[in-house]
């Protein structure tokens, strides 16, 4: 009778113990949640996302059909455990990939572009200004500027002024909490498949009327309060497009 009971107890405990394995998060599974958010070109013509979000898994794997070559190095390394030149490559190659599966030229690096973008991303770290979303994460609360701004200040195709040429911004940001296992929204792949699989965001990507673009990608939080503050980390990623009529040399805006 007692060896019966012992053997109850046994298993009784040994099922237990599975079903709180089960719940465990497992090392390929990662809460993090992205928000991405773009505006269109123009002065006052906004298209955006408020408050999306992307749960990104498995360390950043993509739901972007065209991503399965993986030709583009560093596309699933989470930001942390990259250079931030590596990221910003990683993502202008990603995205230039969509373009070409769809027909429309690659889009160049301009480093004047990209001073804009790593402004605004250093910025929202800084400030700290994204919650909610909308269109207002385009606009900084402290100086004022905007992407078209922003473009303009870092003497983006200077010669053209009447009309300026077309410029646009779009930006993603994503949390997380634990170790790299934990950080799959934070890998290029997955600002780009948020951008991808939202229906305006992807219009700029694979607009022909952009012809050159940068790419900024910085660690931090973009928000303030409780939230954020229960979070270990974050990478903010922030992609400006230029349509200059004679494209700059990719040197041009160089130290």
């Amino acid at each position: 009778m007692v060896t019966t009971l012992g053997r109850r107890v046994v298993l009784l405990v040994a099922t237990v113990l599975m079903a709180l394995m089960m719940a465990l998060p497992t090392a390929s599974s990662d809460p993090g949640n992205g928000k991405g958010f773009g505006q269109g070109q123009g002065g006052g013509d906004i298209a955006h996302s408020d408050n999306g979000k992307r749960t990104a898994k498995g360390g950043g794997k993509s739901n972007n059909p065209h991503s399965g070559s993986m030709a583009c190095a560093n596309a699933d390394t989470p930001a942390t455990q990259l250079t931030q030149t590596a990221a910003e490559e990683a993502v202008l190659c990603l995205i230039n990939e969509q373009r070409v599966a769809n027909g429309v030229p690659a889009l160049t690096l301009n480093l004047k572009l990209r001073a804009a973008a790593r402004l605004h991303a250093q910025d929202a770290r800084t400030i700290k200004w994204w919650a909610g979303g909308g269109s207002n994460v385009h606009t900084n609360p402290v100086t004022g500027s905007t992407p078209q701004s922003r473009i303009r200040e870092a003497d983006y195709c200077p010669e053209e002024l009447a009309p300026p040429p077309p410029t646009n911004e779009n930006v993603y940001f994503s949390s997380y909490s634990g170790g790299v296992n934990y950080q799959g929204g934070t890998t290029p792949q997955a600002a780009v498949t948020w951008w991808i699989n939202n229906p305006v965001h992807r219009n700029t990507l694979l607009d022909p009327a952009y012809r050159e673009s940068g790419v900024a990608v910085v660690l931090g939080i973009v928000e303030k309060g409780t939230d954020a503050d229960r979070v270990d980390g974050g990478a903010i990623f922030v992609q400006t497009f230029g349509g200059c009529a004679v494209p700059e040399s990719p040197d041009v805006g160089q130290g």
